[in-house]
Parts: structure tokens; sequence; C-alpha cells
């Protein structure tokens, strides 16, 4: 079966795993990034290591979503992060 293929950041926890849930029941193959082996990703999605604050990181973790399933039909960037101090000192 050809399903459609779904990459989904921050799917460890939150808004993230629910939408990944939700694609999974739907029909889509869905693969969940996480920064490490240690994540928990929801049943039935594919693991990726993937650090969206790393160029790198992310243009491997798209070819190996790519090797595994060809291509690529929605993208969820649900990850984020956050840097404490006032705005202007910010890097």
């Amino acid at each position: 079966m050809n399903h459609a293929v779904a990459v989904i950041t921050g799917v460890s926890s939150g808004i993230g795993n629910a939408t990944a849930r939700a694609l999974v029941a739907r029909g889509y193959r869905v693969f969940g990034t996480a920064r490490s082996e240690a994540s928990i990703v929801p049943e039935k999605v594919e693991r990726v290591l993937l650090d969206v604050r790393d160029g790198e990181s992310i243009q491997r973790g798209v070819d190996e979503v790519l090797a595994k399933a060809g291509h690529i039909d929605l993208v969820v960037n649900n990850a984020g992060g956050s840097l404490d101090g006032a705005f202007e000192e910010t890097p």
C-alpha cells in the first residue's frame, strides 16, 4: 500500500504527539523527529533523530525519510525551543 508520508517534529509530547497519533489513525506513514534515542514517540511512528536547530541534522533526517519512504507529502514543523533573556541580548 502506498501511504501518504508525514514528517512531524516534536512528537514526544503535546501537539506533535497528538498530531502524530491522529495521522497514524488516518492511514499516514508517520516519521516523528526526536533529538535523542531516549525520546518517546507514539506507537506506529517511525523515529528519526533530528535537531531542528542544526541544519546538517535536518538534512540527514530528510535524507533518511526519503531513503525509507521515497517521498514526503506533509511536514508539521511543531518542535520549539526557547532562549532566556532580553530579546536584544539573544543571538
